[in-house]
């Protein structure tokens, strides 16, 4: 797995100083570099999305797999799943939006080996009826890929 992954959000994109290199990603992921592990991978998740004008602060954890079986001709992978919770922490009472959150986009046109890239709404937010603060809204980022 390798190459580069740029993420957006609500139409801003990571910039080319912020691109996601999943092999680093994969490798800290999987404890592959010593001191670094998905705690680390996560970092760099939340760094690039925090560099977006349109974000202020988000709360990232991942986790990494390695499936190293090969039955019926399959070839090992690894799953790289990111989860994203926007206006994460105490000092954020309330989302900038007012409405649900779109989806992370996932520009999947540099990155090598990769099989599958998906975001999905784990959790919706909604605007507050009665004016209070707002649910958490939540978004997850998965890729698989082929190489280590």
């Amino acid at each position: 797995l390798g190459g580069s992954l740029r993420l957006s959000f609500n139409g801003e994109a990571i910039g080319d100083d912020v691109l996601l290199d999943l092999h680093t990603l994969a490798q800290f992921g999987l404890g592959y570099v010593d001191g670094r592990d998905e705690t680390h991978a996560a970092q760099i998740v939340e760094a690039a999305l925090e560099s977006l004008s349109v974000v202020s602060v988000v709360g990232v954890t991942a986790s990494c797999h390695l499936n190293t079986s090969t039955a019926g001709g399959a070839l090992p992978s690894i799953t790289l799943l990111f989860d994203v919770a926007f206006h994460h922490g105490d000092l954020v009472p309330a989302p900038l939006n007012k409405g649900k959150m779109p989806l992370i986009g996932l520009d999947t046109s540099g990155a090598d080996g990769l099989t599958t890239a998906v975001a999905i709404r784990a959790r919706a937010g909604a605007a507050p009826l009665d004016g209070g603060a707002f649910p958490r809204a939540r978004a997850a980022t998965g890729a698989m890929g082929g190489r280590v």
